[in-house]
């Protein structure tokens, strides 16, 4: 990562997606606060960048590292921008828009939701 920061600069695609693929490992070995630090970088370049579907991706990510933690409410926010951004770029009927339809619906099972659960699983 350091070496593409001074290579293209802070603030690249190369730099997002290597803080991205960061995140992904760590959320993959379970150590969430490292986990969402680098998706949380990835998420604000690629934001710079407005580089829609990797936003989209980033938050989607963002949502299950909080929905992993427990920290339910905050994964709901996540997976609801998350699933904005991918209907805009996707359309609504995209696997992307059903994941984090089905996402929402998983932490709302968990917020013993069921009737909120189930109208997002119906969906």
């Amino acid at each position: 990562l350091e070496k593409e920061r001074v290579r293209v600069g802070n603030e690249s695609e190369e730099v997002a997606f290597a803080a991205f693929n960061l995140g992904l490992i760590f959320k993959q070995q379970d150590r969430f606060s490292e986990a969402a630090e680098w998706m949380g970088e990835a998420l604000r370049i690629f934001r710079l960048l407005k580089s829609d579907p990797n936003v989209s991706a980033a938050l989607g990510n963002l949502g299950d590292i909080c929905q992993r933690q427990g920290k339910l409410d905050e994964a709901i926010t996540k997976h609801k921008e998350s699933m904005r951004m991918a209907r805009r770029v996707h359309g609504n009927e995209s696997e992307e828009v059903a994941g984090q339809i089905n996402h929402i619906a998983v932490c709302l099972q968990r917020q013993n939701e069921y009737d909120k659960a189930m109208d997002k699983f119906e969906q």
